[in-house]
Protein backbone atom coordinates (compact mmCIF):
# COMPACT_ATOMS: atom_id res chain seq x y z
CA UNK A 1 0.00 0.00 0.00
CA UNK A 2 2.81 2.08 0.96
CA UNK A 3 4.31 1.94 -2.45
CA UNK A 4 1.77 3.64 -4.44
CA UNK A 5 1.77 7.07 -5.28
CA UNK A 6 0.02 8.45 -2.22
CA UNK A 7 0.84 11.27 0.37
CA UNK A 8 -1.50 11.16 3.14
CA UNK A 9 -2.26 14.78 4.34
CA UNK A 10 -4.00 14.21 7.69
CA UNK A 11 -4.57 11.28 9.66
CA UNK A 12 -6.27 11.20 13.36
CA UNK A 13 -6.99 8.96 15.18
CA UNK A 14 -10.66 10.16 16.28
CA UNK A 15 -13.13 8.92 19.09
CA UNK A 16 -15.57 7.92 16.62
CA UNK A 17 -19.18 6.82 18.71
CA UNK A 18 -22.00 4.86 17.46
CA UNK A 19 -25.67 4.06 18.52
CA UNK A 20 -27.48 0.49 17.89
CA UNK A 21 -30.83 -0.36 17.62
CA UNK A 22 -33.18 -3.48 17.44
CA UNK A 23 -30.41 -6.01 18.99
CA UNK A 24 -32.68 -7.87 21.58
CA UNK A 25 -35.70 -7.54 19.81
CA UNK A 26 -37.01 -7.22 15.27
CA UNK A 27 -36.12 -3.97 14.35
CA UNK A 28 -39.41 -1.63 13.64
CA UNK A 29 -39.70 -1.25 10.02
CA UNK A 30 -38.68 1.72 8.79
CA UNK A 31 -42.01 2.32 7.10
CA UNK A 32 -42.68 2.89 3.18
CA UNK A 33 -39.38 3.32 1.51
CA UNK A 34 -41.23 5.74 -0.80
CA UNK A 35 -41.57 8.22 2.14
CA UNK A 36 -37.40 8.74 2.93
CA UNK A 37 -37.35 12.16 2.45
CA UNK A 38 -34.05 13.94 0.76
CA UNK A 39 -30.58 14.20 1.27
CA UNK A 40 -29.59 16.69 3.76
CA UNK A 41 -26.55 18.57 3.76
CA UNK A 42 -24.18 18.56 7.03
CA UNK A 43 -21.49 16.17 9.14
CA UNK A 44 -21.45 12.45 9.68
CA UNK A 45 -22.40 10.12 12.31
CA UNK A 46 -23.47 6.58 13.83
CA UNK A 47 -25.85 6.38 15.59
CA UNK A 48 -29.03 4.79 16.72
CA UNK A 49 -32.50 5.08 18.39
CA UNK A 50 -31.94 2.74 21.60
CA UNK A 51 -34.50 -0.06 22.08
CA UNK A 52 -36.08 -0.60 25.23
CA UNK A 53 -34.56 -3.93 27.43
CA UNK A 54 -34.01 -4.19 31.20
CA UNK A 55 -30.53 -3.96 31.03
CA UNK A 56 -28.32 -0.46 30.63
CA UNK A 57 -26.40 -1.62 26.97
CA UNK A 58 -24.60 1.06 26.80
CA UNK A 59 -20.73 0.48 27.25
CA UNK A 60 -17.48 2.05 27.06
CA UNK A 61 -14.66 0.27 24.45
CA UNK A 62 -11.02 0.17 25.29
CA UNK A 63 -8.61 1.53 22.54
CA UNK A 64 -7.50 -2.29 22.06
CA UNK A 65 -11.00 -3.21 21.39
CA UNK A 66 -12.19 -5.08 18.81
CA UNK A 67 -13.30 -3.03 16.09
CA UNK A 68 -16.86 -5.16 15.67
CA UNK A 69 -19.24 -3.41 18.25
CA UNK A 70 -21.91 -6.39 19.57
CA UNK A 71 -24.38 -5.02 22.51
CA UNK A 72 -26.82 -7.69 21.52
CA UNK A 73 -27.80 -10.43 24.33
CA UNK A 74 -29.43 -13.47 23.43
CA UNK A 75 -30.30 -15.07 20.39
CA UNK A 76 -30.89 -12.80 16.99
CA UNK A 77 -34.17 -12.92 16.06
CA UNK A 78 -35.24 -13.17 12.25
CA UNK A 79 -36.71 -10.36 10.29
CA UNK A 80 -37.27 -6.79 10.15
CA UNK A 81 -35.38 -3.99 8.81
CA UNK A 82 -33.26 -0.89 10.33
CA UNK A 83 -32.86 2.51 8.31
CA UNK A 84 -28.85 3.84 8.33
CA UNK A 85 -28.30 8.21 7.90
CA UNK A 86 -25.27 7.95 5.56
CA UNK A 87 -23.58 11.09 4.58
CA UNK A 88 -22.06 8.81 1.76
CA UNK A 89 -23.51 9.43 -1.75
CA UNK A 90 -22.27 6.60 -3.07
CA UNK A 91 -25.25 6.13 -5.57
CA UNK A 92 -24.84 9.40 -7.24
CA UNK A 93 -21.65 10.66 -8.71
CA UNK A 94 -19.79 7.47 -7.05
CA UNK A 95 -19.74 3.39 -7.60
CA UNK A 96 -18.92 -0.05 -6.26
CA UNK A 97 -15.97 0.13 -8.11
CA UNK A 98 -15.00 3.12 -5.94
CA UNK A 99 -12.75 2.99 -2.93
CA UNK A 100 -14.58 3.82 0.32
CA UNK A 101 -18.40 2.55 -0.57
CA UNK A 102 -20.30 2.48 2.51
CA UNK A 103 -22.27 -0.60 1.99
CA UNK A 104 -19.18 -2.58 0.46
CA UNK A 105 -19.25 -5.03 3.01
CA UNK A 106 -22.75 -5.82 2.58
CA UNK A 107 -23.44 -6.29 -1.14
CA UNK A 108 -19.30 -7.89 -2.14
CA UNK A 109 -17.49 -10.73 -0.78
CA UNK A 110 -13.54 -10.24 -0.47
CA UNK A 111 -10.96 -13.20 -0.75
CA UNK A 112 -10.01 -13.26 2.67
CA UNK A 113 -11.09 -11.18 6.12
CA UNK A 114 -10.18 -10.13 8.64
CA UNK A 115 -10.68 -11.66 12.64
CA UNK A 116 -13.15 -9.79 14.73
CA UNK A 117 -10.33 -10.20 17.22
CA UNK A 118 -8.05 -7.99 16.43
CA UNK A 119 -8.45 -7.00 13.07
CA UNK A 120 -5.01 -8.07 11.72
CA UNK A 121 -5.43 -11.81 11.36
CA UNK A 122 -6.63 -12.80 7.87
CA UNK A 123 -9.22 -15.47 7.98
CA UNK A 124 -10.69 -17.06 5.22
CA UNK A 125 -13.68 -15.78 3.10
CA UNK A 126 -14.27 -16.95 -0.29
CA UNK A 127 -11.26 -18.47 -0.63
CA UNK A 128 -10.88 -21.26 2.71
CA UNK A 129 -7.09 -21.09 2.34
CA UNK A 130 -3.61 -19.80 0.46
CA UNK A 131 -0.45 -21.21 0.36
CA UNK A 132 3.20 -19.18 -0.40
CA UNK A 133 5.93 -20.60 -2.07
CA UNK A 134 9.04 -20.51 -0.28
CA UNK A 135 10.48 -18.07 -2.75
CA UNK A 136 7.56 -15.82 -1.82
CA UNK A 137 6.30 -15.30 -5.45
CA UNK A 138 3.68 -17.94 -5.80
CA UNK A 139 0.63 -17.52 -4.02
CA UNK A 140 -2.36 -19.94 -4.42
CA UNK A 141 -5.80 -19.69 -3.28
CA UNK A 142 -8.48 -22.44 -2.70
CA UNK A 143 -11.96 -21.01 -3.13
CA UNK A 144 -15.33 -22.10 -1.63
CA UNK A 145 -17.56 -24.48 -4.06
CA UNK A 146 -20.38 -22.89 -2.77
CA UNK A 147 -20.91 -19.32 -3.56
CA UNK A 148 -23.32 -17.63 -6.09
CA UNK A 149 -23.62 -14.44 -7.16
CA UNK A 150 -26.92 -12.50 -6.08
CA UNK A 151 -28.06 -13.48 -9.66
CA UNK A 152 -27.95 -17.26 -8.73
CA UNK A 153 -24.39 -17.67 -10.98
CA UNK A 154 -21.67 -19.47 -8.87
CA UNK A 155 -18.11 -17.53 -8.76
CA UNK A 156 -15.60 -19.10 -9.37
CA UNK A 157 -11.32 -18.34 -10.51
CA UNK A 158 -12.61 -16.48 -13.79
CA UNK A 159 -14.17 -14.30 -11.62
CA UNK A 160 -11.41 -13.95 -9.85
CA UNK A 161 -8.82 -13.11 -12.30
CA UNK A 162 -11.26 -10.78 -14.27
CA UNK A 163 -11.80 -8.68 -10.72
CA UNK A 164 -8.01 -8.00 -10.89
CA UNK A 165 -8.13 -7.44 -14.46
CA UNK A 166 -10.97 -4.91 -13.61
CA UNK A 167 -8.89 -3.15 -10.77
CA UNK A 168 -5.57 -2.93 -12.73
CA UNK A 169 -7.05 -1.91 -16.10
CA UNK A 170 -6.65 2.21 -15.41
CA UNK A 171 -9.78 2.78 -17.51
CA UNK A 172 -12.04 1.19 -15.54
CA UNK A 173 -11.96 4.18 -13.13
CA UNK A 174 -11.71 1.46 -10.23
CA UNK A 175 -10.02 4.19 -7.55
CA UNK A 176 -9.15 1.23 -5.12
CA UNK A 177 -6.55 -0.21 -8.15
CA UNK A 178 -4.33 2.53 -6.23
CA UNK A 179 -4.53 0.59 -2.81
CA UNK A 180 -4.41 -3.18 -4.23
CA UNK A 181 -0.63 -4.57 -4.19
CA UNK A 182 -1.43 -5.39 -8.18
CA UNK A 183 0.80 -4.06 -9.55
CA UNK A 184 3.45 -6.64 -7.69
CA UNK A 185 1.96 -9.36 -10.40
CA UNK A 186 3.80 -10.80 -13.02
CA UNK A 187 2.17 -9.29 -16.16
CA UNK A 188 0.71 -6.16 -14.73
CA UNK A 189 2.64 -3.29 -15.93
CA UNK A 190 2.14 -4.64 -19.45
CA UNK A 191 -1.67 -5.12 -19.08
CA UNK A 192 -2.51 -1.51 -17.34
CA UNK A 193 -0.23 0.01 -20.17
CA UNK A 194 -2.62 -1.63 -22.85
CA UNK A 195 0.02 -3.99 -24.19
CA UNK A 196 -1.24 -7.00 -23.26
CA UNK A 197 -5.28 -8.98 -23.26
CA UNK A 198 -4.52 -10.10 -19.65
CA UNK A 199 -2.48 -10.28 -16.85
CA UNK A 200 -0.38 -13.43 -17.39
CA UNK A 201 0.95 -13.83 -14.10
CA UNK A 202 -2.99 -15.02 -12.59
CA UNK A 203 -3.72 -18.34 -13.49
CA UNK A 204 -6.75 -20.66 -12.92
CA UNK A 205 -6.02 -24.25 -13.15
CA UNK A 206 -9.56 -24.77 -11.94
CA UNK A 207 -12.83 -23.16 -10.84
CA UNK A 208 -11.54 -23.25 -7.28
CA UNK A 209 -8.27 -22.71 -7.39
CA UNK A 210 -6.35 -18.98 -8.60
CA UNK A 211 -2.25 -18.78 -8.73
CA UNK A 212 -0.94 -15.56 -8.64
CA UNK A 213 2.61 -15.35 -9.82
CA UNK A 214 4.77 -12.03 -8.57
CA UNK A 215 7.57 -9.99 -9.54
CA UNK A 216 9.20 -9.79 -6.46
CA UNK A 217 8.35 -10.92 -2.76
CA UNK A 218 5.91 -8.20 -1.52
CA UNK A 219 5.22 -8.22 2.50
CA UNK A 220 2.31 -6.94 2.43
CA UNK A 221 0.48 -9.02 -0.37
CA UNK A 222 -1.81 -11.60 1.73
CA UNK A 223 -3.20 -8.47 3.42
CA UNK A 224 -3.68 -6.50 0.75
CA UNK A 225 -5.79 -8.71 -1.64
CA UNK A 226 -7.76 -8.85 1.31
CA UNK A 227 -9.25 -5.51 -0.03
CA UNK A 228 -10.50 -6.18 -3.01
CA UNK A 229 -14.14 -6.50 -3.70
CA UNK A 230 -14.77 -9.59 -6.02
CA UNK A 231 -16.84 -8.71 -9.57
CA UNK A 232 -18.85 -11.01 -11.38
CA UNK A 233 -17.04 -11.45 -14.67
CA UNK A 234 -20.40 -12.65 -16.61
CA UNK A 235 -22.19 -9.30 -15.86
CA UNK A 236 -18.63 -7.06 -16.72
CA UNK A 237 -16.55 -8.74 -19.79
CA UNK A 238 -18.86 -7.15 -22.42
CA UNK A 239 -18.62 -3.76 -21.06
CA UNK A 240 -15.49 -2.11 -22.38
CA UNK A 241 -13.30 -0.81 -18.71
CA UNK A 242 -14.30 2.56 -20.10
CA UNK A 243 -17.64 2.35 -19.76
CA UNK A 244 -17.67 0.97 -16.48
CA UNK A 245 -17.97 3.61 -14.24
CA UNK A 246 -21.21 4.65 -16.26
CA UNK A 247 -22.82 1.01 -16.18
CA UNK A 248 -25.81 0.27 -14.48
CA UNK A 249 -23.98 -2.71 -12.62
CA UNK A 250 -21.58 0.05 -10.85
CA UNK A 251 -24.78 1.23 -8.91
CA UNK A 252 -28.36 0.54 -9.13
CA UNK A 253 -27.79 -2.85 -10.63
CA UNK A 254 -24.69 -3.99 -8.40
CA UNK A 255 -24.37 -7.82 -8.55
CA UNK A 256 -22.37 -8.95 -5.64
CA UNK A 257 -22.07 -11.94 -3.85
CA UNK A 258 -22.10 -10.51 -0.26
CA UNK A 259 -24.77 -11.30 2.80
CA UNK A 260 -27.06 -8.26 1.08
CA UNK A 261 -28.65 -7.87 -2.13
CA UNK A 262 -29.23 -4.31 -4.18
CA UNK A 263 -33.07 -3.24 -4.24
CA UNK A 264 -35.18 -0.45 -4.42
CA UNK A 265 -33.30 2.49 -5.48
CA UNK A 266 -33.94 6.39 -5.45
CA UNK A 267 -31.04 8.53 -6.60
CA UNK A 268 -30.15 11.66 -3.67
CA UNK A 269 -32.86 9.94 -1.66
CA UNK A 270 -32.28 6.28 -0.52
CA UNK A 271 -31.62 2.84 -1.35
CA UNK A 272 -32.72 -0.76 0.11
CA UNK A 273 -30.53 -3.68 0.76
CA UNK A 274 -32.54 -7.13 0.58
CA UNK A 275 -30.75 -10.23 2.41
CA UNK A 276 -29.61 -12.80 -0.16
CA UNK A 277 -31.21 -15.84 1.06
CA UNK A 278 -28.22 -18.09 -1.21
CA UNK A 279 -25.51 -15.81 1.14
CA UNK A 280 -22.81 -19.06 1.68
CA UNK A 281 -22.90 -18.11 4.89
CA UNK A 282 -26.39 -17.95 5.98
CA UNK A 283 -29.17 -15.89 5.32
CA UNK A 284 -28.66 -12.29 7.73
CA UNK A 285 -30.82 -12.14 10.16
CA UNK A 286 -32.39 -8.82 9.07
CA UNK A 287 -34.69 -8.28 6.03
CA UNK A 288 -33.35 -5.03 4.56
CA UNK A 289 -31.18 -2.23 4.93
CA UNK A 290 -32.25 1.17 4.07
CA UNK A 291 -30.00 3.67 3.80
CA UNK A 292 -31.00 7.37 3.46
CA UNK A 293 -28.52 9.12 1.65
CA UNK A 294 -26.71 12.48 2.87
CA UNK A 295 -27.45 13.07 6.17
CA UNK A 296 -24.30 14.74 7.24
CA UNK A 297 -24.93 15.90 10.26
CA UNK A 298 -26.06 15.26 13.99
CA UNK A 299 -29.08 18.35 12.90
CA UNK A 300 -29.81 16.07 9.97
CA UNK A 301 -30.37 12.94 11.25
CA UNK A 302 -31.13 13.51 14.85
CA UNK A 303 -34.88 14.32 13.97
CA UNK A 304 -35.14 11.72 12.29
CA UNK A 305 -34.12 9.41 15.58
CA UNK A 306 -36.61 11.37 17.51
CA UNK A 307 -39.51 10.22 15.24
CA UNK A 308 -38.11 6.65 14.98
CA UNK A 309 -37.52 7.23 11.35
CA UNK A 310 -33.87 6.15 12.03
CA UNK A 311 -31.98 3.18 13.75
CA UNK A 312 -28.27 3.99 12.58
CA UNK A 313 -26.96 6.77 11.72
CA UNK A 314 -22.91 7.78 11.13
CA UNK A 315 -19.57 9.20 13.12
CA UNK A 316 -19.53 11.36 15.82
CA UNK A 317 -16.84 13.92 16.21
CA UNK A 318 -16.07 14.96 19.69
CA UNK A 319 -17.79 18.35 18.92
CA UNK A 320 -21.14 16.84 18.62
CA UNK A 321 -20.53 13.64 21.19
CA UNK A 322 -21.90 15.54 24.36
CA UNK A 323 -25.05 16.36 22.72
CA UNK A 324 -26.13 12.80 21.34
CA UNK A 325 -24.61 11.36 24.93
CA UNK A 326 -27.28 14.21 26.44
CA UNK A 327 -30.34 11.86 25.43
CA UNK A 328 -31.31 9.48 27.22
CA UNK A 329 -33.17 7.64 24.33
CA UNK A 330 -29.89 6.72 22.45
CA UNK A 331 -27.01 4.17 23.51
CA UNK A 332 -23.95 5.53 22.62
CA UNK A 333 -21.01 2.97 22.25
CA UNK A 334 -17.36 4.42 20.61
CA UNK A 335 -13.58 3.27 20.19
CA UNK A 336 -10.81 4.84 18.76
CA UNK A 337 -10.48 4.43 14.92
CA UNK A 338 -8.48 5.40 12.64
CA UNK A 339 -9.66 7.78 9.64
CA UNK A 340 -7.59 9.55 6.80
CA UNK A 341 -7.86 12.27 4.42
CA UNK A 342 -5.79 11.96 1.91
CA UNK A 343 -4.60 13.38 -1.89
CA UNK A 344 -3.51 11.06 -4.59
CA UNK A 345 -0.71 13.40 -6.71
CA UNK A 346 -1.05 12.02 -10.04
CA UNK A 347 -0.27 15.00 -11.82
CA UNK A 348 2.86 15.93 -13.08
CA UNK A 349 2.59 18.92 -10.94
CA UNK A 350 3.86 16.55 -8.15
CA UNK A 351 6.33 14.43 -9.61
CA UNK A 352 9.09 16.06 -7.26
CA UNK A 353 8.76 14.94 -3.81
CA UNK A 354 9.77 18.04 -2.23
CA UNK A 355 6.28 19.74 -3.42
CA UNK A 356 4.56 16.58 -1.47
CA UNK A 357 7.19 17.11 1.52
CA UNK A 358 6.25 20.56 1.54
CA UNK A 359 2.40 20.16 1.63
CA UNK A 360 3.26 17.73 4.21
CA UNK A 361 5.02 20.73 6.39
CA UNK A 362 2.61 23.43 5.51
CA UNK A 363 -0.13 21.69 7.16
CA UNK A 364 -0.18 22.40 11.22
CA UNK A 365 -2.02 18.45 12.40
CA UNK A 366 -2.54 19.57 15.94
CA UNK A 367 -4.39 22.66 15.12
CA UNK A 368 -6.41 21.30 12.83
CA UNK A 369 -7.15 18.07 15.25
CA UNK A 370 -7.58 20.52 18.30
CA UNK A 371 -9.63 23.25 16.58
CA UNK A 372 -11.89 20.91 14.29
CA UNK A 373 -12.25 17.95 16.02
CA UNK A 374 -11.94 19.32 19.47
CA UNK A 375 -9.66 19.09 22.56
CA UNK A 376 -8.61 15.34 23.46
CA UNK A 377 -11.03 13.72 20.61
CA UNK A 378 -7.87 13.13 17.60
CA UNK A 379 -4.27 12.53 17.68
CA UNK A 380 -2.62 14.01 14.57
CA UNK A 381 0.04 11.24 12.94
CA UNK A 382 1.27 11.08 9.19
CA UNK A 383 1.49 7.89 7.62
CA UNK A 384 -1.62 5.55 6.11
CA UNK A 385 -4.95 4.89 7.55
CA UNK A 386 -3.83 2.48 10.73
CA UNK A 387 -3.09 3.23 14.35
CA UNK A 388 0.16 5.14 14.86
CA UNK A 389 1.08 2.05 17.16
CA UNK A 390 0.84 -0.66 14.83
CA UNK A 391 3.90 -2.54 14.44
CA UNK A 392 4.05 -2.05 10.85
CA UNK A 393 4.96 1.32 11.70
CA UNK A 394 8.81 1.93 11.43
CA UNK A 395 9.91 4.73 14.34
CA UNK A 396 12.04 5.69 12.01
CA UNK A 397 9.64 8.04 10.04
CA UNK A 398 9.34 11.44 9.48
CA UNK A 399 6.68 13.07 11.54
CA UNK A 400 6.56 16.02 9.30
CA UNK A 401 6.34 18.45 11.93
CA UNK A 402 4.20 21.70 11.05
CA UNK A 403 7.56 23.84 9.43
CA UNK A 404 5.86 26.74 7.05
CA UNK A 405 9.77 27.82 6.82
CA UNK A 406 10.64 24.26 5.33
CA UNK A 407 7.62 24.27 3.46
CA UNK A 408 8.57 27.22 1.50
CA UNK A 409 12.36 26.40 1.23
CA UNK A 410 11.76 23.33 -0.33
CA UNK A 411 9.14 24.71 -3.11
CA UNK A 412 11.41 26.89 -3.95
CA UNK A 413 14.54 24.19 -4.35
CA UNK A 414 11.94 22.01 -6.42
CA UNK A 415 10.92 25.77 -8.87
CA UNK A 416 7.50 26.12 -8.15
CA UNK A 417 5.24 28.68 -9.43
CA UNK A 418 4.00 30.65 -6.62
CA UNK A 419 1.42 32.56 -8.71
CA UNK A 420 -0.33 29.12 -9.63
CA UNK A 421 -3.73 27.80 -9.08
CA UNK A 422 -3.96 24.04 -8.05
CA UNK A 423 -7.56 22.23 -7.95
CA UNK A 424 -7.88 18.86 -6.70
CA UNK A 425 -11.07 17.35 -7.15
CA UNK A 426 -12.61 15.62 -3.21
CA UNK A 427 -15.34 13.29 -2.47
CA UNK A 428 -15.54 14.23 1.11
CA UNK A 429 -19.11 15.09 1.81
CA UNK A 430 -19.02 15.92 5.88
CA UNK A 431 -19.59 19.22 7.33
CA UNK A 432 -16.38 17.79 9.03
CA UNK A 433 -14.60 16.65 6.46
CA UNK A 434 -15.44 20.21 4.45
CA UNK A 435 -14.04 22.41 7.67
CA UNK A 436 -10.81 20.05 7.00
CA UNK A 437 -10.21 21.01 3.63
CA UNK A 438 -11.08 24.52 4.40
CA UNK A 439 -8.36 24.18 6.92
CA UNK A 440 -5.50 22.76 4.42
CA UNK A 441 -6.80 25.21 1.83
CA UNK A 442 -5.94 27.83 3.94
CA UNK A 443 -2.63 26.25 5.32
CA UNK A 444 -0.95 25.89 1.75
CA UNK A 445 -2.69 29.37 0.49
Amino acid sequence: MLRQTRWTILIALCMLTLVLAACAQTAAPAGDAEEAPAAAEGDSAEVAEDVTTEEDMSTGMSADASPYINLCEGEPVDGGSITLAIADDAMVGRNWLSRGSTNESFLFSQLTDLSIEDAETIEPDVATSWEISEDGLTYTYTLRDDVLWHDGEPLTSEDVKYTIEIFAHPDSGATVRSVLPLDAIVGYDEFSAGEADEITGVTTPSPTEVVIALKAPRADFLYGMGGMNLQAKHIWEGIPFAEMQESPYAREQVVGSGPFKMGEFEPDQYYILEAFDDYYKGRPHLDQLIFRIGLTSVASWMPGLEAGEIQVGSMVNGLDRERVEADDSLTVVGAPLPGAMSIWPNHTKFTDKRILQAMMYAIDREAITEGIYGPGQALPYDYDNVDPNHNWISPNLNDYTYDPDMARQLLEEAGWDFDQTVQFITYYQTELDRNIVAAMQQFWA
